[in-house]
C-alpha cells in the first residue's frame, strides 16, 4: 500500500504530505484549487517526463516521494533483480527534477533509471483516469479478471513457467536445427579435404625422410667421388695426411730425446695421426648405397605432393597439419552429437506439450464454470450505475494451438444500448462508459484479484443521485481487500471515505500555493455541502450532507 507521499516545489504546491490509510481515501476540492496537479506529480514519480517549468521555485529542485508498505510480492523479486538495499519490508522511491531539468531516480536511497522506475511502479498503483483506461480494454485483463474469480491464478503462473521453459527449448531446438545444416552444408567439403590427406597415409617423420633420401640420390656420384678423394688424402696417397702428421711426429719424438721439454708436442701429433686413421676408417666404412622400394622421381612426386597440401592450407609442417585433421574429425562427428541433441529436446517439447494440453484444459474447464458468473455480476453492477441496457458476454474459443493463456482465447465483449450488437470493449464503450464498466469489473474481482493501490482520478463525472450513491459503494467493496484513494467531485462518493481530504488553493500570499488538509467529522459535512449546493452551504445542504455520511 501507498504509506505516505509527499510532494515538494511542484507547480502550486510548495510541500504537502499525504499519510493515507489502508482502505478508501477519497480527495476533494475546488476545481484549479490543485488536484489534477498532485495526480501529475504522482505521474512524474511513476516515470513520467519531467519539464523545469513544473518547479514552482526555479531555483530550487523539485522532489516527489512516496513510501510504500505490504507491497507485493513480485516487489521482492525487483528488489533482488536489480541488486538494491532491502528497507525491511518497505519501499522508498523518490524521483528529482533539477533547476536544470534534469531529473534523477531513486528506490531505498540507490539512484535507479526511470525504465527501472516503471518496472516498480507497474507492481504498486494503478492509476484510472477518463479516457485513459486501457486496462478494461486489455485482454491480458480479461484474462486475470476471469482466472481470479475462476480461482486458476496459481495453476495457469505454474503453467506458464513450464510454457516458457517449452518456448526456450523450442528456440534452442531451431538453433541445433540451424547449425546441423550448417554443418551438413560444411560437411561434403571438409569430408573431401580429409579424404584427400587420409588417402596419402602420412607417417611420423615421412616428410623429413622423403627429402634426405631426395638429396642422397641426387648428390651420390658427388658423395661416392668426396668419400673417395677423403679416403685417399687422409691416408692412402704417397703424399696423405697420416703420412705428413706422422713424419713430423718423428722429428718431434726426435727432439723431445734431446729435450723432455718437447715430448708435449710429439704427442699431441702422436693423437692427431690416430684421429686421421680414425676419420678414414669411418669414412671408409659409409654406405650410400640406398636400397629404396621407390625411384627417385616417385619420391619426388610424393613430396611433392606433401608439399602441396602444407601450401593449400597454408601450414608450416605435419604437426600442423595433424592438428587440422584433428578438427576436421571433430566437426565431423558434431553431425552425430547436434543430431542426439536434437532429438533429445524434441523429445522434452512434445513430452512438455503434453503436459501442457493437460493443464491447460483443467484450467479452461474451471474458467468455462464461471463465465456465467462473471457475466452475470458484471452486468448487475452496469444496472446498478443507471446502464441498464448495457451488458458483457464471455466470448470464447478454444485453440489447438498452446499459448501463455493455455488453450483458451478469451475477450470480454460488450453492448452498451438494447439491440446492439457485442463487440470489442475499445470499439464500442465512450470515457463515461468505460470507467463504470471498470469499476464493475474491478468490483466483481476485487476479493479474489492481487491488485496494487487503485488511483481513480473523476471517473464519477457525469454521474450524480442515486448512480454516484451506487458508484461510491462500489468503490468502498473494492477498499475492503485493496488500497483505493479517489479524486472525485461526487458528494455521494466522497461520503463514503475512510479518510477524507481536501485540496485547496491559498492566494493570500504573493503566489498562490496549495495544500491539503485532512477533514474531521464536522468539517467533512460542510466540505460535502458545499459539493451539494456551493461556496456558502444552506442549512439544507448541511443536513443532506450529514445524512450522506450517515447512510454511508
Amino acid at each position: 500500500m501507498l504509506q505516505s507521499l509527499t510532494i515538494k516545489n511542484y507547480a502550486l504546491i510548495e510541500e504537502i504530505t499525504l499519510d493515507l490509510d489502508k482502505e478508501l481515501s477519497i480527495i476533494t476540492g475546488e476545481t484549479g484549487a490543485g488536484k489534477s496537479i498532485m495526480l501529475g506529480a504522482i505521474q512524474l514519480l511513476l516515470g513520467g517526463r519531467a519539464d523545469r517549468n513544473l518547479l514552482s521555485d526555479p531555483d530550487k529542485k523539485c522532489m516527489v516521494e512516496a513510501l510504500f508498505s505490504n507491497y507485493p510480492t513480485q516487489i521482492d523479486t525487483l528488489i533482488k533483480t536489480h541488486d538494491l538495499d532491502d528497507y525491511d519490508g518497505q519501499l522508498l522511491i523518490r524521483r528529482e527534477v533539477l533547476p536544470s531539468g534534469k531529473s534523477r531516480a531513486f528506490i531505498n536511497d540507490t539512484p535507479i533509471t526511470l525504465a527501472v522506475v516503471k518496472e516498480f511502479a507497474n507492481e504498486l498503483i494503478d492509476l484510472n483516469r477518463q479516457h485513459e483506461l486501457l486496462e478494461v480494454q486489455s485482454v491480458n485483463f480479461h484474462y486475470t479478471l476471469i482466472d481470479s474469480i475462476a480461482g486458476v491464478t496459481a495453476q495457469i503462473e505454474g503453467y506458464r513457467v513450464q510454457y516458457n521453459h517449452r518456448k526456450q527449448l523450442i528456440k534452442d531446438h531451431q538453433s541445433l536445427v540451424d547449425r546441423l545444416a550448417k554443418a551438413t552444408q560444411e560437411k561434403n567439403y571438409i569430408q573431401f579435404q580429409y579424404d584427400e590427406v587420409a588417402a596419402l597415409n602420412l607417417q611420423d617423420g615421412e616428410y623429413a625422410e622423403i627429402e634426405s633420401t631426395i638429396g642422397v640420390l641426387e648428390n651420390y656420384q658427388e658423395i661416392k667421388t668426396l668419400l673417395q678423394a677423403s679416403e685417399d688424402q687422409l691416408v692412402s696417397s704417397e703424399t696423405s695426411v697420416e703420412d705428413l702428421i706422422r713424419g713430423l711426429r718423428n722429428r718431434w719424438s726426435e727432439m723431445a730425446e734431446i729435450d723432455p721439454a718437447y715430448k708435449s708436442i710429439a704427442e699431441r701429433f702422436t693423437s692427431l695421426s690416430e684421429e686421421v686413421i680414425d676419420l678414414a676408417a669411418e669414412i671408409s666404412n659409409v654406405d650410400i648405397d640406398i636400397q629404396s622400394e621407390v625411384s627417385l622421381d616417385d619420391l619426388k612426386e610424393r613430396r611433392d605432393l606433401i608439399a602441396n597440401l602444407l601450401l593449400k592450407h597454408q601450414l608450416s609442417d605435419l604437426s600442423a597439419l595433424e592438428a587440422l585433421v584433428d578438427s576436421w574429425e571433430t566437426t565431423l562427428g558434431q553431425s552425430q552429437s547436434l543430431q542426439a541433441q536434437i532429438t533429445d529436446h524434441q523429445s522434452q517439447i512434445n513430452q512438455l506439450g503434453e503436459s501442457l494440453r493437460t493443464a491447460a484444459l483443467k484450467i479452461s474447464k474451471k474458467r468455462k464454470g464461471h463465465f456465467g458468473k462473471l457475466e452475470k455480476s458484471v452486468n448487475q453492477l452496469l444496472s446498478e450505475l443507471n446502464m441498464e441496457h448495457a451488458n458483457v458476454k464471455v466470448q470464447h474459443n478454444q485453440s489447438e494451438v498452446l499459448t501463455p493463456h493455455g488453450l483458451d482465447e478469451i475477450e470480454i465483449l460488450f453492448s452498451s444500448n438494447k439491440g446492439m450488437a457485442m463487440r470489442s470493449i475499445k470499439d464500442v464503450a465512450s470515457g463515461g462508459e468505460l470507467s463504470r464498466l471498470m469499476l464493475c469489473m474491478k468490483t466483481t474481482g476485487a476479493q479474489s484479484m492481487a491488485l496494487p493501490t487503485l488511483i481513480f482520478d473523476e471517473i464519477d463525472t457525469g454521474v450524480s443521485g442515486e448512480v454516484a450513491h451506487k458508484m461510491g459503494l462500489m468503490l468502498k467493496t473494492i477498499a475492503k481487500h485493496h488500497q483505493v484513494i479517489v479524486i472525485t467531485h461526487s458528494p455521494q462518493v466522497a461520503a463514503k471515505a475512510d479518510k477524507h481530504f481536501e485540496v485547496y488553493k491559498d492566494s493570500s500570499g504573493k503566489r498562490a500555493s496549495t495544500h491539503v488538509a485532512v477533514l474531521e467529522q464536522q468539517e467533512r459535512i460542510i466540505a460535502i455541502a458545499k459539493m451539494l449546493s456551493g461556496e456558502k452551504p444552506t442549512e439544507i445542504a448541511l443536513k443532506n450532507a450529514e445524512e450522506l455520511l450517515i447512510v454511508s
